[in-house]
């Protein structure tokens, strides 16, 4: 059979664009296979009632065939398997499917319906995620969900429901650090779909979607509140089991609810925000984003879907645009995650590879926030009102920059990594990570000399505790330090009981972490939760970033990606002192923004100093 010849789309009187819609014709017996289809081009402006797939495209090895207009389609193979489950419910009923309504040989087209998505999907009746075939328990983690979503409705005396004694004994053993419950929700977490950059657009723009999987379907309002209510009132959990989707789907919540609210961003904050979404086409991690809170920016800056351009030359485009406008550097506050390029990108330091998601940290800017967002306050202000006009030597890959060194590295800890907790958490695994998250304190204290003399004279005058627990915090506690002290020491009073097991040598020996584990979760079952996690809630800017202690005796957070010798600059128009290396006469490596503190709020600037720095 002949392969689907696509014919080029038309443009309607007012220069907009045509869609194609798809629409099956199911037969009257079940075949086990997708039903032939046929194809219309429609305007967009004017397209009778549609629904929008999401799915998993998956390995372009992996296919399946569709019949259209007695022709053949190579579709994903997750899609196959959708359209096969769909067959006896898609009669009378048109999709729009990418990767069937989207010439995907002809680069010209994809540019011009990509830059078009926001209004496709804004447009559909509903949008469905298949995320694939029942496996894995998914009936009961899509079960799981809908219960953490009452849950959290029964915490609200306007909605509560009188629950009898079983309902809620069966509900506390549901919620049981030992139940499938949690294995089954985190390990629907892990499928494919999840991670994929392009479900960002797919539903934050969408105003029904719902979630498939297997014979199951939930909302994906239930989603969203199953993983906000074990966010704020189940986050113990997180020390036993975790997901890197976790703060995709948050992420994707925030940009949801920008759009809601019709709040503007620019656009590469909101790249940032998604830079743990993955994408095959290293130009996705920029053009999946464009129909955001962040359309308005991405046009002002030029930028457009254009799959022609190599991936180089769109990153190196969202990094010279950005900064050619720029009169602060708050663009160098976005983390340099690898010192190579992917893919051989030769990009300079100072440009940021999207196509990175690996090893991720936390903006000290808290790009990650919804704009909009006044319980944030940023205490940074390192050059204090200082403006900036970068120079962008482009043929020679050169940022041209104006500061001064004020300190150099002397002492580096290791990277904070996150722990391993897929998969089922039992009792020693969990006193692993238990184990591991000690060992990174114990390093961490040592490198700063937090635990040999804790009261010794900081430079700002504050003792060492005092700068140290600040330090662990970004800085956040600029001006609510007695809000936040409080919660450190109930910190400090569990580490001063798990330091016995450091003392004793016993650090080795998992029967010990075994114990502490056990015995936690008797307190939490007694109502006395883990004092720690008040504190701990507020250190997630630690994560992938190392301590250190410079030459002149200050602390700070620094990039995973530094060193001990590695230079902190004061650059004209930063927040933050800069970690740089240098590597010729006037040339230097840029390594990333830190936190020093007592040097982020102008108590070094003086411009005066200021000398040309060369970022290579």
């Amino acid at each position: 059979m002949d392969s689907y010849q696509y014919q080029d789309l038309p443009t309607d009187e007012q220069g907009g664009i045509y869609i194609r819609l798809v629409q099956f014709y199911p037969t009257e017996k079940e075949t086990g296979i997708p039903p032939p289809c046929s194809i219309t081009d429609v305007p967009l402006s004017k397209c009778p009632k549609y629904e929008a797939v999401s799915y998993f495209w998956g390995s372009p090895l992996d296919q399946g065939q569709i019949i259209c207009d007695g022709k053949t389609i190579t579709v994903p193979v997750n899609l196959y398997g959708f359209l096969s489950r769909m067959r006896l419910k898609a009669a009378n009923r048109k999709f729009w499917i990418d990767s069937v309504c989207i010439n995907q040989s002809n680069e010209k087209e994809k540019s011009s319906q990509v830059a078009e998505m926001r209004n496709i999907y804004a447009k559909a009746s509903r949008t469905l995620v298949w995320l694939g075939a029942e496996a894995d328990q998914s009936t009961l983690a899509l079960q799981f969900a809908a219960r953490c979503s009452e849950a959290l409705s029964d915490l609200n005396p306007s909605s509560a429901k009188r629950r009898s004694l079983w309902y809620r004994t069966r509900t506390y053993s549901e919620f049981s650090i030992f139940s499938n419950s949690w294995f089954a929700f985190f390990k629907l977490l892990d499928r494919a779909w999840f991670p994929r950059a392009w479900i960002v657009q797919e539903v934050a723009l969408s105003t029904n979607t719902k979630i498939l999987c297997g014979p199951t379907i939930i909302s994906w309002s239930e989603l969203y509140r199953a993983l906000y209510y074990i966010i704020n009132y189940q986050i113990w959990i997180f020390e036993f089991y975790g997901s890197p989707q976790i703060e995709v789907l948050m992420a994707l919540q925030s940009s949801q609810f920008e759009i809601s609210q019709g709040r503007k961003r620019i656009y590469w904050q909101v790249l940032s925000r998604h830079r743990k979404a993955l994408a095959s086409n290293a130009r996705d991690n920029v053009f999946a984003f464009y129909g955001l809170s962040s359309h308005e920016s991405f046009k002002e800056h030029s930028i457009a879907p254009n799959y022609s351009e190599s991936v180089r030359s769109v990153y190196m485009n969202v990094a010279i645009s950005t900064l050619r406008m720029a009169t602060n550097l708050d663009f160098l506050s976005i983390a340099r995650l690898e010192k190579k390029s992917g893919d051989d990108l030769n990009l300079p330091s100072w440009v940021p590879d999207w196509s990175h998601s690996d090893n991720y940290c936390q903006s000290f800017l808290l790009f990650e926030a919804v704009e909009g967002d006044m319980s944030i306050k940023f205490p940074y202000s390192a050059t204090k009102d200082s403006k900036c006009s970068p120079i962008i030597h482009e043929a020679l890959g050169q940022l041209e920059v104006s500061g001064y060194v004020v300190d150099r590295l002397a002492r580096v800890s290791s990277h904070w990594e996150l722990q391993d907790t897929t998969g089922y958490q039992s009792l020693r695994k969990q006193a692993m990570v238990l184990q591991r998250n000690q060992a990174y304190i114990h390093e961490w204290e040592a490198t700063i000399d937090l635990r040999s003399d804790p009261n010794s004279k900081y430079p700002t005058g504050e003792t060492l505790e005092e700068a140290s627990w600040q330090t662990f915090v970004a800085g956040q506690a600029a001006d609510n330090k007695d809000a936040i002290r409080p919660l450190y020491y109930k910190f400090r009073q569990r580490q001063r009981y798990l330091l016995w097991i450091h003392k004793r040598g016993l650090d080795n020996h998992i029967w010990i972490w075994m114990l502490v584990v056990i015995l936690g979760h008797i307190l939490r079952f007694v109502g006395i939760p883990n004092p720690e996690m008040g504190f701990r809630t507020l250190t997630s800017q630690m994560i992938n970033r190392r301590i250190a202690k410079t030459e002149k005796g200050y602390i700070g957070l620094i990039p995973r990606l530094a060193e001990e010798d590695d230079y902190v600059v004061l650059l004209k128009g930063g927040k933050f002192p800069i970690v740089l290396r240098l590597k010729g006469e006037g040339v230097w490596e840029f390594i990333g923004d830190s936190y020093m503190h007592g040097m982020t709020r102008g108590e070094f600037w003086d411009e005066g100093k200021c000398s040309t720095f060369r970022l290579i």
